[in-house]
């Protein structure tokens, strides 16, 4: 049989016993004498399959819970079945017989075990206090409604009070597990809420037989025995449903989520709706419950003073648990969650106070921290291995600052460190033995280590003359600059830097005009290769922008303000354009199969539509895919992102030519070259500046050249070539092209000078006219 077909059954036969349990229920109302015992018997032995069937359906992972309910079932249907077989049997077996109570001991194991299984070390004092309030409260209620008028008025032997008496006994005991069970499990669980109405209904049968003890006037013994029954069905539906797994512990295969470390339930409504019942227990069993002389008065009195003092104790508790919270909240609300260091709010309000309260002739010093190379970490080797590496750059800025000083880490790898004196270069000092404590290679998981730098941006001010907003901001200009290539990655913010930016903003301003405007354009360097380099084989289209006031503007202050405003997008768009179509023509007039090279940004890479716009200036122009060359920055290597390889690999496949710019001048480019397409090295100007004067810089070009034909690249172009013994260098290293001032400057198109139009004459006198 499958294990559908199986399962099917199961449920077939769980519905016929629970039509079965129904009936009976029916027919212990209406049936006489022993007929009624029987079907009560009945219904009992069905309760206890129940239960046992639901241990082999489920396969809970802890079972002795179930194991001591089934026990209590059987010891109960055997109590049922002597009464049924020995009707005569006389005291203390016609009130309560030892089976039954030995079966009724059982339930406080049973409830016992799930308090173990789902125990929460996290469960806070207020829980505990609230479960043994619950208990102080069921305790009088069971003592003035039942112990106490079983003892004071059954007219019975003193062993027989005394053994009938265990039951409400056993009920307190049952009450305090019981309470604490929802504390730790939760109302909402389906399993929770049948055990509960299972041991409801117990203490109900329970109460209302001690009436029937001790009163002429009491309930009928047939409708007592529907309430246990009722209650028996709600432990077999118990052992049945699926949720009794979760105070399992799991199934025997898989466990459940350990809720040990998990934190501790509020106070729901009904939680605090069954503890204001419990305060008003003493007053309703005051006015309800006969009271009895002497031991009867000091029993409840010891409990009633019992419950006041844990009502005392949980007002207390509320109100320091209350105060922790809120410490806790603010804590957490001024501190970052994964370095323990304070946050950025931490760091505003520490700076806001200093300024207002540190003495006028003190410096306030804000040192504003870049974490270098961290987004690289991140796409090396994942985040959690930038986690680690911001984790122990904290512990090192913490353990280096003096106690007057204090670290904030004030969101992804930037850092603030605060501190004020009457020494202006005090903060200064620190901000560079910083930088020199974490330069030192950080240990990862794993046995690997990593290097990081920081870049540090530096402001000061006495107190009382710049605001807090003021103070930061010149820091994080002063950081920029750092990271613009100040010397030592430190810079210090003063007027000349101020003046900087705001011309910085000047010149973002008219850059978002020329690109309106068309101001940038193309501008052309020849590249030349063949023998002796005779031959133009292509050029470099260069983007230039002639500004209206200042002149001819250069890229290194152009192109990284495009880039931070998004306009190099534009930028590429339109030089990429404009190259194609100006080599379409130039090809068209030689007849030679020139290539323009065109280079792309890091933003454009990882922008969508870079793959699009390139096939669009192709088909628009007919050129073929690899007259362009693409030049990518050596930086873009250490991506790896799925976003960088999906662009160049689909670049690759319209069969444009990728060339690797300034090679030479990172730190990854060996270890990364081979998983990209790489067809081209451009071999840095600041190789070939040196070579002829530093042996170490040619051997180091000569390595490159070779690792090129070694990975059969189509060639090495060598920029910056500028001398007519630098060609004859390269030439004797057989590198493939060579580009610069040597081969001729960047021209507008109009300046371009092609073969045809104007063949190139002798080189050395083309070199003494430039």
């Amino acid at each position: 049989m499958s294990r559908a077909h199986e399962s099917s059954a199961r449920w077939v036969l769980v519905g016929a016993a629970a039509t079965a349990m129904l009936t009976l229920c029916i027919l212990q109302l209406t049936l006489p004498g022993a007929a009624s015992s029987v079907a009560y018997c009945t219904a009992n032995a069905i309760s206890v399959s129940a239960v046992i069937v639901g241990l082999r359906l489920r396969k809970p992972r802890i079972r002795a819970p179930f194991r001591w309910l089934a026990a209590a079932g059987m010891l109960s249907l055997a109590s049922g079945l002597l009464h049924l077989a020995r009707p005569d049997l006389g005291p203390p077996w016609n009130s309560a017989d030892p089976l039954s109570i030995a079966g009724y001991l059982c339930l406080p194991v049973f409830l016992i075990g799930f308090v173990r299984t789902t125990a929460r070390r996290g469960l806070d004092d207020l829980a505990l206090r609230d479960a043994a309030m619950m208990s102080a409260a069921g305790a009088l209620v069971l003592w003035s409604g039942e112990i106490a008028p079983t003892l004071f008025m059954m007219d019975a032997e003193p062993a027989t009070v005394l053994l009938v008496s265990l039951y409400p006994l056993v009920d307190i005991v049952i009450v305090a597990l019981a309470v604490r069970l929802v504390f730790q499990v939760g109302w909402r669980l389906p399993a929770t809420r049948l055990l509960l109405g299972a041991v409801a209904l117990l203490l109900v049968g329970d109460g209302l037989a001690g009436i029937l003890r001790v009163s002429p006037n009491g309930p009928e013994g047939h409708g007592i025995r529907l309430i246990y029954m009722v209650a028996n069905m709600l432990f077999a539906v118990l052992a049945l449903h699926p949720s009794m797994v979760r105070l399992a512990g799991g199934t025997a295969g898989n466990a459940v989520e350990n809720t040990s470390d998990s934190p501790p339930r509020r106070s729901s409504a009904g939680r605090r709706t069954a503890l204001v019942l419990a305060v008003l227990a003493p007053g309703v069993m005051a006015q309800l419950a006969p009271t009895f002389a002497g031991p009867d008065r000091l029993i409840r009195a010891l409990i009633l003073a019992v419950l006041l003092w844990l009502v005392a104790r949980r007002l207390v508790g509320t109100v320091t648990a209350l105060g922790r919270a809120e410490e806790a909240t603010r804590h957490q609300s001024l501190h970052d969650q994964l370095t323990g260091l304070p946050n950025r709010a931490a760091f505003l309000s520490e700076l806001e106070e200093r300024l207002t309260n540190d003495p006028a002739e003190h410096w306030v010093t804000v040192a504003w921290l870049d974490a270098d190379r961290f987004k690289q970490v991140n796409n090396t080797w994942g985040h959690p291995a930038g986690d680690e590496v911001l984790c122990a750059v904290a512990e090192r800025l913490r353990a280096l600052v003096p106690d007057v000083t204090r670290v904030y880490r004030t969101g992804g790898d930037e850092f603030a460190v605060l501190s004020s004196g009457p020494d202006a270069d005090e903060g200064l000092t620190l901000a560079r033995g910083l930088q020199t404590a974490v330069g030192d290679p950080l240990p990862l998981s794993g046995r690997r280590f990593v290097e990081i730098t920081l870049t540090i941006g530096v402001a000061r001010a006495h107190p009382g003359t710049t605001s807090a907003t003021d103070l930061v901001r010149n820091a994080d200009t002063a950081l920029y600059r750092a990271k613009a290539g100040a010397p030592s990655g430190l810079a210090v913010f003063d007027d000349s830097l101020r003046a900087e930016v705001y011309d910085r903003l000047i010149l973002a301003e008219d850059l978002r005009r020329a690109v309106r405007e068309g101001e940038i354009t193309p501008h052309f360097q020849p590249i030349h290769g063949g023998e002796g380099y005779a031959d133009l084989i292509g050029f470099e289209a260069l983007a230039r922008w002639t500004h209206p006031k200042r002149g001819m503007v250069p890229p290194d202050q152009f192109i990284p303000l495009a880039e931070d405003n998004g306009s190099i997008l534009e930028i590429g768009e339109s030089i990429m354009r404009r190259a194609c179509f100006e080599l379409a023509g130039w090809r068209a007039r030689t007849g030679l199969d020139l290539h323009v090279s065109v280079n792309v940004s890091p933003v454009q890479i990882v922008r969508d539509g870079l793959v699009a716009m390139v096939e669009s200036a192709l088909s628009e122009t007919a050129l073929p895919p690899d007259a362009l060359w693409l030049e990518i920055t050596e930086s873009l290597l250490m991506e790896r992102s799925g976003p960088v390889r999906a662009t160049l690999a689909a670049l690759k496949d319209l069969g444009v030519v990728i060339a690797l710019d300034d090679f030479g001048t990172g730190f990854s480019s060996l270890s990364c070259i081979g998983d990209f397409p790489i067809d081209v090295v451009k071999v840095d100007r600041s190789f070939v500046k040196r070579l002829g004067e530093d042996p170490r810089t040619t051997e180091l070009t000569r390595l490159i050249i070779d690792m090129a034909t070694s990975l059969r690249l189509h060639g090495v172009v060598a920029e910056g070539v500028e001398t007519a013994e630098q060609a004859q260098i390269m030439a004797s290293m057989n590198c493939t092209w060579l580009q610069g001032w040597w081969c001729g400057r960047p021209m507008a198109p109009a300046d371009v000078v092609l073969p045809e139009v104007g063949p190139l004459t002798a080189r050395s006198s083309a070199v003494e006219r430039r």
